[in-house]
C-alpha cells in the first residue's frame, strides 16, 4: 500500500513523461507544421485578404445597424407623448420625447449650424478653415516625430552619439511649432465656442422680444419650461461642445486615415486588416461576455408608483403593503447585483487580458510583420526547399545598415499604430458627446421653434380644466394663428373709443371666463370695474392691451401708443435712475426728443420726487432700484 507521498511522486513522474512526449512530438512536427501553414498562406493570399475585408464590413454594418435604431424608438416616444398630452389631466410638456441620435437631431443640428455659420464669408468659417489647416499641420507633425522616434532609437542601438544629439535637437526644434499649434488649437476652439453662442444668442434674442414673445411663451404657450435656463445655460453648452466636438471628431478621423495610410504602406495591408479582424472578433466576444447591469429600473417604477399615488396609499393606508412590496424588489435588485459582481470578476479578466495583453501582443506582430515578411520564401522557393525544412532567407549578421533600418521601421511604427489606437478610441469616446450634444440640440431647437411660432401669434397650450366645469367652456389645446384671426377667430379694429363687441375671455390654460363680453368706453368717460378674484377684471386689460389672443367677436380700440397702462405691481428696469423715469425709452431717445435732465427734474418736482436725485446721487448713478425706493415712490415713478 503506497502512502500519500509515494503517490504524488508516482503521478509527478507520469506527468513529467506525458509532457516531454507530447512537447517532443510537436517539435519533430513542427517544420511539417509550419511548413503547411505558410504553403497554405502563399497560396490562399487573396482569399485571406479578402476574408479581412469581409469581417470587417460586416462589424461595420453590425454597428451601423445598431446606431440607427433609437431612430424608431423616438418615433415611438412621440407617439406615445401625444397620446398622454391630449388627456385632460396632462402636465407633461408638448416636447417630452428623449433626445437620440437620430434623423431628427441631425436636421435640428444643421438648422442650427445655419444660422451659426451663416455663409462661407462669415468669420466663423474662416475660423473653421483656419482650424482645419492646424489640425492637418499637427497631424504632420505628429507623422514626422513617430519618425523621428525611429530614428533616434536607431542611434541609441547603434551609438551613434553626434546623430543622437543631433536627433535631440531636432526634437526640441519641432516642439516648439508643435506647442504653437496645439495652443492655437485651444484658442480657436474657444474662439468658435464665444462666436457660436453671440450669433445664436442674438437670433433668441430678436425673436423672444418680438410681438411680446418674451410674454407669450410662460403664460399663452406650454411647451417649454425654464426659457431662461436655456437661453443663458443650454446655449453656452451647446456652444461649447460643437466647437470642441468639430476638433474632437476631425482631428481623430484624419489622424486615423493618415496613420493607418502609412502603416498599410509600411507593413502591408494584409497585416493590418488582419489586426483590425482581430479587434472586431475580440471586442464582440467582450462585448458578449458583458454581464447584465440592469434591473434597476423595477426599484424606481415601484417608488415612482407611491410617489405619484401617494394620496390614495395614505388614505387606504397601503403603506405595510407599498413597503413590502419595495423590500421584495430590493431584495432581487441585492441579488441580481451580487450575480453581476461575481460575473464581473471574470468580464473584468477577460478585459484586460484582451485590451491590455491581446491587442498588445497583435500589435507588436503588425510591427514585426515587415522584418519577417522580407525574408520569407517564395511559393516556389519553398516548393523547392520543402525537404530541407527552410522557410526563410538567412539574415546576414553583418549587415548594419539593415539592421538599422529595421529597429527604425519597428519603433515608427509602433508609435504610428499607438497613436492610431489612440485616435480610435477618441472616436469612440466622442459617441458620448454627441449623446451630450443632442440633448442641448434638442432644448435649442425647440426654443428656436417655439419663439418662431409664438412670433407669428402660433400657441400650444395644455387643458386645465376647473372643477365641475362644463366641457364646453374649455379648449384642449388651443391653436391661434393672428395671421388668420379675421376668418378664424376675433377682429381687432382701429378707432377713438374702446368697444368690446361679444369678445370672449378665454385665459391661457383654456378656461372661458366670459363667455361674451360687450361694453364701450368713450373718451373722456371713467369706468370702474368690479368683481371677484378670477372673474376676468385684469384678463379684460390682457386682452385690450394685446397680451392674449381673441377668439370671438370684434374689439374696438385705440392703437398701442395712444392707452397707457398702469400695472399692479411696480417695475424697475436695470439701469440708472434716468432710466426707471424715461422708460421703456432709452437717452438716445431723449436726446433725440430734445428732452434734458432739467425737463426729467422738473417732471420729479410736480411729483414731488426730486429729492430723490440728491438722495440717491445724481440721475446717472446705477442701483438695484426695486430695494432702494419705497413702494409709494415706485408707484410714483409709473
Amino acid at each position: 500500500m503506497l502512502n500519500t507521498s509515494e503517490l504524488s511522486a508516482f503521478y509527478l513522474k507520469k506527468i513529467n513523461r506525458f509532457t516531454k512526449s507530447l512537447v517532443s512530438n510537436v517539435q519533430k512536427r513542427q517544420p511539417h507544421t509550419l511548413n503547411s501553414i505558410l504553403e497554405a498562406y502563399l497560396t490562399h493570399k487573396n482569399t485571406i485578404k479578402n476574408g479581412y475585408l469581409f469581417l470587417i464590413l460586416f462589424f461595420f454594418t453590425k454597428q451601423a445597424i445598431k446606431a440607427l435604431k433609437p431612430s424608431f424608438a423616438s418615433n415611438t416616444d412621440t407617439i406615445q407623448s401625444n397620446t398622454v398630452t391630449n388627456h385632460p389631466s396632462a402636465t407633461t410638456s408638448h416636447f417630452s420625447t428623449k433626445a437620440k441620435l437620430d434623423q431628427k437631431f441631425f436636421t435640428s443640428l444643421k438648422n442650427i449650424i445655419k444660422i451659426i455659420v451663416p455663409g462661407f464669408k462669415s468669420f466663423e468659417f474662416r475660423i473653421l478653415a483656419l482650424q482645419s489647416v492646424l489640425l492637418i499641420a499637427r497631424t504632420a507633425l505628429s507623422v514626422f516625430i513617430a519618425s523621428l522616434d525611429g530614428e533616434i532609437v536607431s542611434n541609441i542601438v547603434h551609438l551613434r552619439l553626434k546623430k543622437f544629439i543631433k536627433g535631440i535637437s531636432t526634437w526640441l526644434l519641432i516642439s516648439i511649432p508643435a506647442a504653437l499649434v496645439n495652443s492655437s488649437l485651444e484658442y480657436l476652439q474657444q474662439l468658435l465656442a464665444l462666436r457660436f453662442r453671440k450669433r445664436l444668442t442674438a437670433r433668441i434674442h430678436d425673436f423672444y422680444f418680438r410681438n411680446r414673445s418674451f410674454y407669450a411663451i410662460p403664460n399663452l404657450d406650454s411647451r417649454l419650461q425654464n426659457v431662461d435656463q436655456v437661453i443663458v445655460v443650454d446655449v453656452q453648452k451647446f456652444c461649447h461642445l460643437l466647437s470642441l466636438l468639430y476638433s474632437n471628431i476631425t482631428k481623430p478621423i484624419l489622424d486615423c486615415v493618415v496613420y493607418n495610410v502609412i502603416l498599410a504602406k509600411n507593413v502591408g495591408l494584409n497585416s493590418l486588416l488582419a489586426l483590425g479582424a482581430v479587434v472586431q472578433i475580440s471586442t464582440g466576444v467582450l462585448r458578449a461576455l458583458t454581464p447584465p447591469f440592469g434591473s434597476l429600473g423595477d426599484l424606481h417604477y415601484a417608488h415612482s408608483r407611491v410617489i405619484n399615488n401617494a394620496e390614495e396609499i395614505a388614505l387606504w393606508k397601503g403603506h405595510d403593503f407599498e413597503k413590502q412590496v419595495i423590500q421584495n424588489k430590493y431584495s432581487r435588485l441585492a441579488k441580481h447585483v451580487n450575480r453581476v459582481f461575481r460575473l464581473n470578476i471574470f468580464y473584468q479578466m477577460m478585459e484586460d487580458f484582451v485590451i491590455k495583453y491581446f491587442w498588445g501582443a497583435a500589435g507588436l506582430l503588425v510591427c514585426a510583420a515587415p522584418v519577417f515578411a522580407e525574408r520569407i520564401l517564395t511559393i516556389e522557393e519553398l516548393e523547392q526547399n520543402k525537404a530541407k525544412n527552410i522557410f526563410f532567407l538567412q539574415s546576414n549578421k553583418h549587415d548594419d545598415i539593415a539592421f538599422a533600418s529595421r529597429v527604425k521601421e519597428f519603433v515608427s511604427n509602433r508609435r504610428l499604430l499607438l497613436s492610431s489606437s489612440d485616435a480610435v478610441g477618441r472616436i469612440i469616446y466622442t459617441y458620448k458627446e454627441l449623446v451630450q450634444l443632442s440633448g442641448y440640440t434638442k432644448r435649442v431647437s425647440e426654443l428656436l421653434e417655439v419663439l418662431d411660432d409664438v412670433s407669428k401669434g402660433k400657441f400650444i397650450k395644455n387643458k386645465i380644466s376647473l372643477l365641475g366645469q362644463d366641457s364646453q367652456n374649455s379648449l384642449n389645446f388651443i391653436q391661434v394663428d393672428t395671421q388668420n384671426m379675421d376668418r378664424k377667430f376675433g377682429l381687432v379694429v382701429e378707432s377713438d373709443y374702446i368697444f368690446f363687441d361679444k369678445v370672449p375671455v378665454v385665459s391661457p390654460t383654456g378656461d372661458v371666463l366670459i363667455e361674451k363680453l360687450s361694453y364701450v368706453v368713450q373718451p373722456g368717460m371713467n369706468l370702474l370695474v368690479l368683481g371677484p378674484n378670477g372673474c376676468g377684471k385684469s384678463s379684460m386689460f390682457r386682452i385690450l392691451g394685446g397680451l392674449w389672443p381673441i377668439y370671438g367677436g370684434t374689439l374696438y380700440c385705440p392703437s398701442p401708443q395712444k392707452i397707457f397702462y398702469l400695472p399692479q405691481k411696480p417695475y424697475m428696469c436695470i439701469g440708472t435712475l434716468r432710466d426707471q423715469i424715461i422708460y421703456p425709452h432709452s437717452i438716445l431717445d431723449m436726446i433725440e426728443s430734445g428732452i434734458t435732465d432739467n425737463d426729467v427734474l422738473e417732471i420729479l418736482r410736480i411729483l414731488q420726487l426730486d429729492n430723490i436725485v440728491t438722495r440717491e446721487g445724481g440721475f446717472d448713478i446705477v442701483k438695484e432700484w426695486r430695494d432702494c425706493l419705497s413702494a409709494g415712490d415706485k408707484q410714483k415713478f409709473l
